[in-house]
């Protein structure tokens, strides 16, 4: 007789499958976390960006008033269409956050939310200041 001729089969081996599972188990710890600080970065830099642009809206207001607006409401809709939202934070976080000393002339806005945190940063923080600037 013959010998018996073995089909080679199509597929993969349960070795394989698992071997193939626990790589993509590993590739995937390591950069879900990395995507996730990424996403809050992201968000605070927006939050930044916010702040830049309404110091550069109250200072157009100081500009035109010769004072700086006693609620941050008063840029809106002369010199911002809308007062911008925190990304991380949402509504009405900006505008908790600003404060007006009359002697010397100067103002902060800051982040209200605690959002933030993630990326350590402390509560209040980021926050624009007319004398020195964004921090951090």
């Amino acid at each position: 007789m013959g010998l018996f001729i073995r089909k080679k089969q199509k597929g993969f081996t349960l070795i394989e499958l698992l071997t193939a599972i626990f790589i993509i188990t590993v590739i995937a710890t390591i950069i879900f976390p990395n995507i996730r600080k990424a996403f809050y970065r992201a968000n605070l830099s927006g939050c930044q960006s916010n702040l830049r642009n309404m110091a550069t809206a109250v200072e157009i207001y100081n500009t035109d008033t010769g004072n700086y607006p006693d609620k941050l409401e008063r840029i809106v809709p002369e010199r911002m269409r809308k007062l911008p939202e925190c990304p991380a934070a949402g509504k009405e976080t900006y505008s908790a956050g600003y404060e007006v000393v009359t002697d010397p002339a100067a103002y902060t806005i800051h982040c209200s939310g605690d959002n933030h945190g993630i990326t350590g940063l402390n509560s209040g923080e980021p926050y624009y200041s007319g004398d020195s600037g964004l921090h951090p």
